[in-house]
């Protein structure tokens, strides 16, 4: 069995949220015409996760390296903190992403990425600052 089988017994343990999801990811997987079912590309992936962070965060996270997991039916993509001048500071989160619908499956809930994005500023809150006045001076 390929590490990245599930069986119904582990689909039957998630949380009905992410059940939803992966019923959603299967509904259109199944409704999709074959000749239509090519992967996206990680690009679209990673633009996909941006235009959602700044509808739902700010101007502050941003989509990062996408990978394919799934045996290569989804993206995985990390959600960093980062700032002009230093750039990204921190992991934040991980939005999943359909590699064939372009549809969110999955995502950390954003109240959870701004309290870690918090978390990470105050850790680098120097850094940060001092990259801001370095610009500044420039």
């Amino acid at each position: 069995m390929d590490s990245a089988d599930v069986t119904c017994e582990q689909l039957a343990t998630l949380p009905p949220e992410r059940l939803a999801a992966v019923q959603g990811l299967l509904t259109g997987w199944l409704a999709t015409p074959e000749s239509e079912a090519l992967p996206i590309s990680a690009a679209i992936a990673q633009t996909v996760v941006n235009d959602w962070l700044l509808r739902v965060l700010s101007d502050r996270f941003t989509a990062l390296e996408p990978r394919l997991i799934a045996g290569g039916d989804i993206w995985s993509v990390a959600v960093g903190l980062a700032y002009p001048h230093i750039g990204v500071v921190g992991e934040v989160g991980e939005v999943l992403v359909s590699a064939f619908s372009r549809g969110i499956i999955s995502a950390t809930q954003p109240t959870v990425m701004k309290s870690a994005g918090m978390a990470c500023y105050r850790e680098r809150e120097d850094a940060i600052n001092a990259a801001f006045l370095s610009a500044g001076n420039a």
